[in-house]
């Protein structure tokens, strides 16, 4: 399917995703972010404030969308199951692998079952029109956000505020998996722990996921990150564990290849500082590598675990870019069509086959006749040579 998209007539090295499809391909005049991709690349989730990218988006937030690199169209998903427009903001969109699903966060009820106004997680299926709350058990409604969907779109992870440790104080806690096809959800850490979560990420078929938790005792943070199964909560694999100072923030992205084999963790310390350690392993055991890189934000892996893609920050900005393990090659994929790295990419997303990259950018450059000045989503090819800088 990648070499589909890479050959098709129109599909170029570059291309910028947040535009509209009536007229043609003019980009939004107003911020896109945070995309996300299908397995081939051939379709982006993202959000955006632009309201000139599907007729009729008359209700002034942000809604998300998808686009069709292949058929050149854009769809919003963020709507109700009779297709009606939310009323309020919409984020934080994950596709599936096939493009059919993609969950994102709405403060909206655009679903059955949704009876209060802050933020929930969704599920959209493209192919049925359907909106389905996601952030639920068989008895509660929870305020959740950072979704994260499985290959296959039939597993949701999330993170709820719901806990309330002492009235009004109320702190994350998750992650919770959602299994649509059985509409049951699992807490993937004791519901008694005093346990923040971290980053998290699923395997392919939603049998797996790898999560990051922080817990503190007096002035001392722990961060344990592991795998586990996505029903049993049983461990598959303990990934690292550190402590640090309470005052140093540290933070680890964290993936797992699509296949469940393959993790890929950051771990950074206090900024501007951009050292940092990558650490990448598997889940049947032995000893994780770990090699410098500066700090990261960032981090996926291709289903099989050979390509992982990382966004990193440095003092001249932040650049995307994708290294083939374990060989290690590294390439910056965050270029605009002169072949030059832009200069600021606020959030990047990898295919699972690992040929396509997309990413958010302000630079002007991006493509040429984008004189709409914010931030867009860009489309790229990893495989395709990239043009000489200019």
């Amino acid at each position: 399917m990648a070499a589909l998209l890479a050959t098709v007539t129109g599909c170029a090295w570059l291309e910028r995703s947040s535009v509209s499809s009536v007229p043609a391909s003019i980009a939004g005049g107003a911020p896109s972010t945070a995309p996300s991709l299908s397995q081939s690349g051939r379709y982006v989730a993202f959000g955006s404030d632009a309201s000139d990218l599907v007729p009729g988006d008359t209700n002034g937030t942000v809604d998300v969308f998808v686009r069709d690199n292949l058929a050149k169209t854009t769809e919003r998903i963020s709507v109700t199951n009779a297709g009606a427009q939310s009323p309020s903001g919409s984020y934080e969109a994950a596709i599936s692998d096939s493009g059919r699903y993609v969950a994102f966060t709405s403060s909206a009820q655009l679903g059955t079952g949704d009876t209060d106004s802050v933020l929930d997680v969704y599920l959209r299926d493209r192919q049925l029109g359907t909106t389905t709350l996601v952030s639920v058990t068989s008895t509660t409604q929870y305020p959740a956000s950072r979704p994260v969907i499985s290959g296959d779109g039939r597993t949701v992870a999330f993170t709820t505020s719901a806990r309330v440790i002492d009235p009004p104080v109320v702190i994350p806690f998750g992650p919770l998996v959602r299994h649509l096809d059985s509409a049951t959800t699992t807490s993937m850490i004791d519901p008694g722990a005093p346990v923040v979560p971290g980053d998290y990420d699923l395997s392919d078929d939603g049998s797996r996921i790898a999560f990051v938790e922080f817990s503190l005792s007096g002035l001392t943070v722990y961060a344990n990150a592991r795998v586990a199964d996505t029903t049993t909560r049983a461990q598959i694999a303990a990934i690292a564990n550190f402590t640090s100072n309470a005052d140093v923030p540290v933070t680890f992205p964290l993936a797992l290849s699509g296949d469940g084999t393959v993790f890929a963790l950051a771990i950074n310390g206090l900024f501007p500082n951009t050292n940092g350690q990558m650490q990448i392993g598997t889940t049947t055991g032995g000893t994780p590598t770990s090699t410098p890189i500066p700090r990261t934000t960032d981090v996926a892996l291709s289903d099989d675990g050979s390509n992982l893609g990382t966004v990193t920050n440095t003092h001249g900005g932040s650049t995307a870019t994708i290294r083939t393990l374990p060989s290690g090659t590294a390439k910056v994929v965050s270029a605009n069509a002169a072949g030059n790295a832009t200069s600021l990419v606020t959030s990047a997303a990898f295919s699972g086959d690992g040929e396509w990259v997309a990413f958010a950018s302000d630079d002007p450059s991006g493509v040429s006749g984008d004189a709409r000045g914010v931030t867009q989503v860009y489309t790229r090819s990893v495989a395709q040579p990239s043009p000489p800088p200019s």
